[in-house]
């Protein structure tokens, strides 16, 4: 029993209105091919989502999807929350370094001689130190005088 291809081929003995009815049947089950063909790309892809959903039975795999994708979002939040205070902590912490080696400079200052090199260079180093203070809290160190160290 062999496979049923003989409407594929034309009769061997055929009159010119049978190879006309054989062509015709050929084109219109190619054409039918092309638009299930057609159809079913859409479906699959973008042109009809809905049936695409129905053809694969995804609508039971998306209600799945959604509640993983709820509780990705809820965990990225609580990392963002974490990430923030995190951030906050070490700002924090930056900026206590910045003000103990601002007090550090300006103590060396008080002790330095007036109008030396030494000073002129420890005021430049506090100046700089004053503003990696500033962009870590957003206000200038209120650095203490020479009487209050």
């Amino acid at each position: 029993m062999g496979l049923p291809v003989g409407f594929l081929f034309p009769e061997e003995d055929a009159t010119p209105q049978r190879i006309q009815s054989w062509r015709w049947k050929v084109a219109g089950s190619l054409m039918v091919l092309w638009v299930v063909a057609g159809f079913n790309l859409a479906a699959m892809f973008t042109g009809l989502p809905k049936v695409g959903q129905l053809v694969w039975a995804d609508g039971i795999s998306n209600k799945a999807d959604k509640q993983e994708v709820s509780a990705l979002i809820v965990q990225n939040a609580q990392t963002q929350a974490t990430l923030v205070a995190i951030q906050e902590s070490l700002n924090e912490s930056l900026a206590q370094a910045k003000a103990s080696e601002i007090r550090a400079a300006a103590l060396k200052r008080c002790a330095a001689p007036a109008n030396s090199a030494e000073r002129e260079s420890l005021t430049r180093e506090i100046d700089r130190l004053q503003t990696d203070y500033k962009k870590i809290k957003g206000e200038v160190y209120d650095k203490p005088s020479c009487g209050e160290l």
